[in-house]
């Protein structure tokens, strides 16, 4: 490869020989309006990984990374990308015949496998990025980033006041989206629903430090964000929900799998999850219920029914119930089908939620013998944020769980049990709550070896 193209790659081999993945940082970024030149300073660093020796010297990888410039005023593209070498610790690449201050849109086409931090982005910069970006990775790490700060944000706000109502969204945020949404008819459609989804609260948790960790209030932040964007970009969602429903019509409603099919599948659910949650307190308005009804029994593939559906399991209307009973009875017993039924379920943010989980374990479909199944419902309701309920009473349930599965299948049981010694990431008052039953479960005559280990470490 190094002779086909006349480069050295010698460097490039420590891809293969040195373990890390490099975490680039910008650390300089200038313009000089009257030369109008921009220079761009990065800086590389390797961390030891678990598998390193303390002092173990990493040398600098040999790291492609694409860079494109947008004028920081309209967001024009002003430079199309180019190709920066970074082969020391740092080095600065310089830009000239400049016209204007730019905004750089570094790592375009994910040129790298690495991670990127640019503390000289303003919130601006990134709506700016996501805006008006060409490239399809830089837009979506710039929403990713913005969406991130703006949760946290409100995050930061509902811990110190929980009754509190958050800082509005910012105009520059919304109006990106707006401005993405009118791309819906040229954009990579199965791209542009990716870009609209909020990053998830798995993700969200690893921005928070430990011990400081409210998995409840990090939902509320996050459907704050998200509902905030539904409500002020209503009609937009709609619009284009509209249309590509027309385009479903238009082609028979036939299911394909080609890529242009895929992408508007995708967008139409985006849209269609936005639709339902846009109201001040993020229920299921009745529109959005009748809406996702509609998309649900029109459906003629999983992907649009479980869509529906899991819109449709966050309402209280009686047409949750017919969609369920529908979804239910058109599995014929299809395992893998009915394994998706009680997850929905499972997985819905209802004050009812333990109630109708501790219900289902009664169904005639339900066994703890049978590891997917127990999985698809208890385990995917440990994931959720009504586990953290305040009063621990989804921890209550889950140690239940625990001790009964541990009868018959202690691997399952043990595994479950990681959702519980996990504490020491969350709040002092739920850390006490899981602690209470870590506690139960330990002294449970007859515990399995394996349970008790992983219990017992978690103790300590």
């Amino acid at each position: 490869m190094a002779d086909a193209n006349g480069k050295d790659l010698t460097q490039f081999e420590r891809w293969y020989f040195q373990a890390g993945t490099p975490e680039i940082e910008v650390v300089g970024a200038k313009y000089d309006g009257a030369k109008k030149t921009y220079a761009l300073t990065l800086r590389q660093h390797t961390p030891n990984g678990p598998a390193d020796a303390p002092n173990a010297v990493k040398l600098p990888f040999h790291i492609p990374v694409r860079i494109g410039l947008l004028d920081k005023a309209t967001g024009k593209e002003i430079l199309g990308s180019v190709v920066c070498e970074l082969k020391e610790d740092a080095q600065t690449f310089e830009f000239s015949n400049l016209c204007c201050e730019p905004v750089p849109s570094i790592l375009r086409g994910f040129s790298a496998p690495v991670k990127l931090r640019n503390p000289f982005l303003s919130d601006a910069d990134l709506a700016l990025l996501l805006a008006k970006d060409t490239d399809a990775f830089c837009k979506w790490d710039a929403g990713q980033q913005l969406a991130t700060k703006l949760i946290l944000s409100t995050y930061r706000q509902l811990i110190a006041n929980p009754s509190c109502t958050p800082t509005p969204l910012p105009e520059s945020f919304i109006d990106a989206f707006c401005q993405l949404l009118a791309t819906a008819d040229s954009a990579d459609r199965a791209l542009l629903a990716y870009t609209l989804r909020l990053p998830d609260e798995k993700t969200l948790e690893g921005e928070i430090p430990s011990g400081e960790l409210d998995p409840t209030l990090l939902h509320q932040a996050r459907n704050f964000v998200r509902n905030s964007l539904a409500v002020a970009l209503k009609s937009v969602f709609t619009f284009v929900y509209q249309r590509l429903s027309e385009e479903v019509q238009k082609s028979g409603g036939v299911y394909n799998l080609t890529p242009e099919d895929v992408g508007r599948r995708r967008l139409r659910n985006c849209c269609l999850g936005y639709i339902c949650c846009a109201s001040k307190g993020g229920e299921c308005t009745q529109e959005g219920t009748e809406l996702a009804y509609a998309h649900f029994v029109s459906a003629n593939n999983m992907t649009d029914k479980l869509a529906a559906l899991g819109n449709l399991v966050e309402s209280t209307s009686s047409m949750k119930e017919a969609a369920l009973a529908k979804f239910y009875h058109d599995a014929k017993g299809n395992q893998l089908v009915i394994n998706k039924w009680f997850s929905l379920q499972a997985s819905t943010d209802l004050p009812d939620t333990i109630e109708r989980v501790k219900a289902l374990t009664k169904h005639s479909d339900f066994t703890f013998k049978n590891p997917n199944r127990f999985r698809s419902l208890i385990a995917v309701f440990a994931g959720t944020s009504r586990f953290h309920t305040p009063t621990g009473e989804g921890y209550k349930m889950i140690a239940d769980m625990i001790m009964e599965v541990d009868k018959m299948n202690p691997t399952v049981a043990s595994k479950l049990a990681t959702m519980l010694i996990g504490y020491k990431r969350y709040v002092p008052a739920l850390q006490s709550l899981m602690k209470v039953e870590l506690r139960r479960i330990i002294e449970t005559q007859g515990l399995s070896a394996e349970t008790y280990e992983i219990v017992s470490k978690g103790l300590k």
